[in-house]
C-alpha cells in the first residue's frame, strides 16, 4: 500500500445480484482508498475477492477451509495478499481457504451466499467469521450505499429473514432495485439496537439471550450449519477494536455463540481474543486504521496465528504438512 491524502473518485465495485442484493464485478483489479492508504483490491471468475481461480473439486493431496464473512473477513484496507485468508495459504502451501466475504453484509446474505454459489467448492471445513454488528443486519431490510452518480448517500434494500414459528422465511426477494434517501426511508429498517441499559457495551444486545436479534441470528447459524454435511464448522466473533483495547469483554458475545457449539459434531467457537491480547497495549494500536476500524495488514497476521493454532488443535491436518 502507499499513502494517500484525499481522493475523490471511487472505482464502483459491486453490482446487484437478485438473491444477495449485492456481489464482487467478477474479473476486477482496482485501487481502492481506505484509511488514509490505497489498496488492491482483486476478484476472480465468480466474484470472490480473491487473486486465484479454485476448482470446484478439491485437488489430491490438499486441504480446503471456506471463509463467510464481512468486510474484516473480505479485507477492506489491505491487498489480497495481506488478508488472513491469503496469509495462511501461503504459510501452508497444501491448503486453499477461499475467501467469500462480502463488505456490508450480514449473517443471512452470507448464508445466501454460501447457498447461491459457495455450497459449489468442495470444503474440508468451514469458518464463519461473525462480526458483532452481524446480529443486527440480519434485521436490516435496506443498508446505507454510496450512490457516485448522484453524490449522495442513498439506502438500497437487502435480503433479510424472518423468524415464524421457529421457522425461516427469506423477504426482500428478488431483491428490489428501489433506493430511498434517510429522509424517505418509511417503513424501511436499518437501526442498530443500542441498549440504554448499558451505554458503554454497544454489543449489548448479545447479554439478552430471549432477544428477537439473537434467535433469528441463531436460527440462521443453524440453518448454515445443517447444510455443511457434517463437516467441521468453526464460528468465530470478530474482535473489535474496544475488545482488543479491552474497553469492553466479548464474554457475552462468546457465550450466545457457544449455544451452537456441538464437538461431538465438529461445531466449535473459536475465541481470537488470547491471540489478539499476546501483543502489548501499545503494538495493539497497530491492529486498526488511524481513521477506520477495519482491520490492519498487522491485525490480519494475528488472526491468522490465532486460527491456525486454535483450528490446529482439533485439524492438525490443515497444518501439518506430513499429515496430509
Amino acid at each position: 500500500m502507499f499513502k494517500v491524502t484525499q481522493c475523490h473518485w471511487r472505482r464502483l465495485c459491486y453490482t446487484y445480484h437478485p438473491v444477495i442484493g449485492w456481489w464482487h464485478i467478477p474479473n476486477m483489479r482496482a485501487r481502492l482508498q481506505l484509511g488514509g492508504a490505497f489498496h488492491l483490491l482483486e476478484t476472480n471468475s465468480i466474484g470472490m475477492r480473491s487473486s486465484r481461480e479454485y476448482p470446484e473439486k478439491t485437488s489430491s493431496g490438499r486441504k480446503r477451509i471456506l471463509l463467510l464473512g464481512d468486510s474484516y473477513t473480505a479485507g477492506d484496507g489491505v491487498d489480497n495478499s495481506e488478508r488472513f485468508s491469503d496469509i495462511m495459504e501461503s504459510r501452508f502451501p497444501w491448503l486453499d481457504v477461499m475467501n467469500f466475504g462480502l463488505n456490508g453484509s450480514g449473517t443471512d446474505q452470507q448464508t445466501l451466499i454460501f447457498e447461491q454459489m459457495a455450497s459449489r467448492l468442495e470444503a474440508d471445513a468451514y469458518i464463519f467469521c461473525l462480526c458483532p454488528e452481524n446480529i443486527a443486519r440480519c434485521q436490516y431490510t435496506c443498508f446505507p450505499s454510496m450512490s457516485w452518480s448522484e453524490h449522495q448517500l442513498v439506502y438500497r434494500p437487502k435480503p433479510y429473514f424472518e423468524l415464524s414459528e421457529n421457522d425461516l422465511e427469506l423477504r426482500n426477494q428478488p431483491v428490489p432495485h428501489e433506493k430511498r434517501s434517510v429522509e424517505a426511508l418509511g417503513d424501511w429498517k436499518c437501526d442498530f439496537p443500542y441498549s440504554n441499559e448499558f451505554p458503554e457495551d454497544p454489543y449489548a444486545i448479545y447479554r439478552f439471550p430471549d432477544s428477537s436479534h439473537w434467535r433469528l441470528q441463531k436460527k440462521i447459524l443453524e440453518r448454515f450449519i445443517g447444510q455443511t454435511g457434517e463437516k467441521p464448522v468453526y464460528l468465530v466473533p470478530m474482535p473489535m477494536d474496544r475488545h482488543y483495547f479491552e474497553k469492553s469483554t466479548m464474554e457475552f458475545i462468546l457465550e450466545r455463540y457457544r449455544e451452537l457449539e456441538a464437538p461431538e459434531k465438529n461445531i466449535r467457537v473459536v475465541d481470537l481474543m488470547p491471540a489478539m491480547l499476546k501483543d502489548s497495549a501499545q503494538e495493539r494500536k497497530a491492529y486498526r486504521f488511524p481513521d477506520d476500524p477495519h482491520y490492519t495488514a498487522k491485525a490480519h497476521q494475528v488472526v491468522a496465528n490465532g486460527l491456525a493454532n486454535e483450528i490446529g488443535k482439533y485439524n492438525s491436518d490443515f497444518f501439518l504438512q506430513g499429515s496430509q
